[in-house]
């Protein structure tokens, strides 16, 4: 199996009623949006209560899930891309699971450099920390 780079980007989303910064996923510098579906990015918030790894959506049969982008109307509870992550000593493989009865095209694995995927995470969740300080001083 080919080996995976894994990045991000940022969007703020500002508006009336809120501001939430965004994190969205790129592998090989493609949306997860382009590679898998309609969903997005990740909030900010997502991130704060986590190891060095994708945030913990929730738990179903003793396997535990990761959110990789949430529905692109941004409601987070509508829907989300799961997956499943392997760590080992080098690496990380990750696997987008799907819902029952839904039949992708391809199979969605991908295998990350181990530096590469917690170097990443790590900044992810370091952003999110500086914004959520950022936004809790504000009057």
């Amino acid at each position: 199996m080919k080996l995976n780079k894994l990045s991000y980007q940022v969007e703020e989303e500002k508006n009336a009623r809120r501001s939430i910064l965004w994190f969205e996923l790129l592998i090989d510098d493609e949306t997860v949006d382009k590679l898998i579906g309609d969903e997005k990015a990740i909030p900010y918030y997502f991130f704060e209560d986590n190891d060095v790894d994708l945030p913990t959506f929730f738990d179903y049969e003793n396997k535990k899930f990761h959110v990789i982008g949430v529905c692109t109307c941004r409601d987070i509870g509508c829907g989300s891309t799961n997956c499943e992550i392997e760590k080992n000593e080098n690496s990380v493989n990750l696997q987008v699971i799907f819902p029952a009865g839904y039949k992708p095209q391809k199979d969605f694995k991908f295998k990350f450099l181990r530096e590469n995927y917690d170097s990443i995470i790590d900044e992810i969740k370091k952003r999110a920390k500086e914004y959520k300080e950022a936004k809790e001083k504000k009057p």
